[in-house]
């Protein structure tokens, strides 16, 4: 999880606003929802939190969203 909310904006900056996924929450609608990896970093409940989306970096945005990479999630 992040430790405070720079950390969790800059992870929206280096991984949400590049996304092809990327929906803006005032924007979604049922046909193109919110990006559930967002949705669920935005919730902030630890034991919903997508870590298996999430490749731990040493950047301040803390992580790298796999699936804006093309990734498949961790088993």
């Amino acid at each position: 999880m992040f430790s405070n909310g720079t950390e969790h904006m800059c992870f929206q900056e280096a991984n949400c606003y590049k996304c092809e996924f990327y929906v803006h929450p005032e924007d979604a609608t049922e046909e193109e929802p919110v990006c559930d990896v967002e949705e669920r970093i935005a919730l902030a409940l630890e034991e919903d939190f997508p870590f298996e989306w999430l490749d731990e970096n040493i950047h301040i945005s803390r992580y790298f969203c796999r699936k804006r990479l093309g990734k498949e999630p961790k088993s």
